[in-house]
Formats: structure tokens, C-alpha cells, sequence
């Protein structure tokens, strides 16, 4: 079956998205964890981790454009930190809800139950209920 634009529009939306969604494959969840320079922690979850190199070990995440409030992309252009961190199935239901709408001013892990755990020498909040976390610059 060849499905098109117009054919493609033409699916219930919820639909649409998750056909969309599934054609790239499974893909692994992740929590980016962030703090805006007023101290606000911030932790999201994102799907689009990508690695692109292993020497220098380079990774980065895509995220949508930001024509809304985008707290971690605002926060990781501000400070130049944040953290990558594996979701633990005990904890996948307390991270999807970091995808809710939360006011700037609002610690999603304060409002998701999740813990707030930090490296030496990085800013950034790393999920302390993960098994493992990367900090990032």
C-alpha cells in the first residue's frame, strides 16, 4: 500500500502520530536532566538520543523546535550542561509524566517523585534512581 500526504492527513490523528512514530523502529527512552541558571532543575524525556562518534565520545539528543516553552533546551543553551540518564522500569511510569505541561518555575522532579542527584564538576541534575547516567558538556 502506498500511502501519501494527502492520504497520510486523512488518518485520526492519534493514529497518524503513531504510525508516524513507529516507523523509525524501537528506540530507547531517556531522561535529560537540566537546570536553568535561576537553579530550577528541569528532567524531560526525549527519544532521539543519537551517538554519533565514540573518540572523542560525542552524543547528542534532537529536540523540537522551539516555537513553545522549551525549559531544557533553554536551560542547556544557558548553562552548557545537562545529563543523559537510562530510565529503570521501576521508574517508567514517573518518567513519562516528565512529558507533562509544567510551568518554568515548576522542578519536574519534585512533581514526578523522581531524586535529583549531582556530579562534581557538572551542574546539571542526574536522576539518582537511574542505572546509568552520563553528564554532559
Amino acid at each position: 500500500m502506498i500511502i501519501d500526504a494527502a492520504k497520510l492527513s486523512q488518518f485520526e490523528s492519534r493514529y497518524r502520530a503513531t504510525l508516524i512514530n513507529s516507523l523509525a523502529g524501537i528506540k530507547q527512552a531517556f531522561l535529560i536532566g537540566t537546570k536553568s541558571s535561576d537553579g530550577i532543575s528541569n528532567v524531560a524525556i526525549f527519544n532521539s538520543l543519537i551517538h554519533i562518534g565514540a573518540n572523542p565520545p560525542l552524543w547528542g539528543f534532537i529536540c523540537r523546535p522551539d516555537t513553545v516553552q522549551r525549559d531544557t533546551l533553554r536551560n542547556i543553551l544557558e548553562t552548557k550542561h545537562y545529563t543523559i540518564n537510562f530510565i529503570h522500569q521501576a521508574d517508567v511510569e514517573k518518567a513519562h509524566q516528565t512529558s507533562a505541561k509544567f510551568s518554568s518555575d515548576t522542578s519536574e522532579f519534585e512533581a514526578c517523585g523522581l531524586t535529583e542527584s549531582y556530579f562534581d564538576r557538572s551542574p546539571a541534575p542526574s536522576v539518582a534512581e537511574s542505572p546509568i547516567s552520563i553528564g554532559m558538556k
